[in-house]
């Protein structure tokens, strides 16, 4: 699943924190720069594909860390 609109200061533990609240994850990730600075945006990778349209519900313009995502 794709999470855009990140703070800078997020990390793939946070994502991996906040997604597992919910629903069963394998792996998070935030995409860097080729300087090794936060693109803004990550992903999350579920264990169920079903779960992707649960997570958009409960995700989509939720404030987190100061950013809506």
């Amino acid at each position: 699943v794709f999470v855009g609109n990140l703070s800078f200061f997020c990390t793939a533990e946070d994502l991996m924190e906040l997604f597992q609240a919910h629903v069963p994850i394998r792996s998070a990730s935030i995409v860097k720069t080729k300087n090794g600075l936060s693109s803004y945006y990550g992903f999350v990778y579920l264990e169920n594909d079903d779960d992707a349209s649960k997570v958009a519900e409960i995700f989509n313009g939720k404030k987190f860390m100061g950013r809506k995502m």
